[in-house]
């Protein structure tokens, strides 16, 4: 959802000249499709990024609560929130490139990812 929009603003600016990112939020912040495109007024843009981060830091957490909060009556909660890695992952990642969507490394692989994956699933058995 939020967080796979996030990941594909970089990408789909640069190839195929689509912005993801939601017109109410753009025009709130007073940030343009072409000021995506290009790359440009990267200030507000960030202002954007911090509003659909925190908006995903708090579905994630409401879902991590539940999954801990019914996880013994319905145990493959667990596994079906594996996902949740990844997005948490992906958060922090943004919040240490200061919310900048451009930065490179946002788009590189995360070497620690498959075992933080294999942990978390052994964790929970």
């Amino acid at each position: 959802g939020i967080v796979t929009c996030l990941r594909a603003v970089a990408p789909l600016a640069g190839r195929s000249r689509r912005v993801c990112l939601p017109l109410s939020l753009l025009n709130e912040y007073k940030v343009s499709q072409q000021d995506v495109l290009k790359r440009s007024n990267l200030s507000n843009l960030r202002e954007v990024t911090v509003d659909m981060g925190s908006i995903a830091k708090l579905h994630l957490d409401k879902g991590l609560s539940l999954v801990s909060k019914h996880s013994r009556t319905y145990p493959l909660l667990n596994r079906i929130f594996l996902c949740s890695v990844v997005y948490s992952s992906f958060l922090n990642r943004l919040e240490k490139c200061h919310f900048n969507l451009f930065d490179n490394r946002l788009q590189s692989r995360d070497g620690m990812l498959l075992f933080r994956l294999i942990t978390k699933l052994m964790r929970k058995r």
